[in-house]
């Protein structure tokens, strides 16, 4: 499963600038998940816990306003990654993120992902990119 995993993060267009070792390193603290469809994988507003790629299957990110009503942001398939917004910014989650069919996911804890920045300077760029992106989104 770890060869797996770490052949499948060298594909993520937002880790491709990564090192083999700190692939390695993600690889290693991850776990791997398989979500049925409609189920959540995030919710909006608790903590962020852990960062999330995609490898198989699709997801949905949606935001929900203060009068109740809720906007589907995006849609991510295979190599996406979400959930780095509340990891990069130690704030909860902007936003709920559900399966939208059978789905196999990469989980990598908010250790695993604070130790692999902490030695590999282009681990947190390649993230605060993704961010950037997003503009603030989940």
């Amino acid at each position: 499963r770890l060869l797996e995993r770490l052949q499948f993060l060298a594909e993520v267009p937002v880790l491709a600038s990564l090192g083999p070792s700190a692939r390695l390193d993600l690889a290693s603290g991850a776990e791997d998940l398989a979500v049925e469809a409609g189920h959540p994988v995030i919710l909006q507003g608790e903590e962020a816990d852990a960062l999330y790629l995609v490898r198989s299957g699709r997801v949905k990110v949606e935001q929900a306003a203060e009068d109740g009503s809720v906007s589907q942001l995006a849609e991510l398939g295979s190599g996406a990654t979400f959930g780095e917004m509340g990891l990069l910014f130690q704030r909860p989650r902007s936003a709920t993120v559900t399966s939208v069919e059978p789905s196999s996911l990469v989980r990598v804890p908010r250790a695993v992902v604070e130790e692999v920045m902490s030695r590999s300077f282009h681990v947190g760029l390649a993230l605060e990119d993704l961010a950037s992106e997003r503009g603030g989104r989940q």
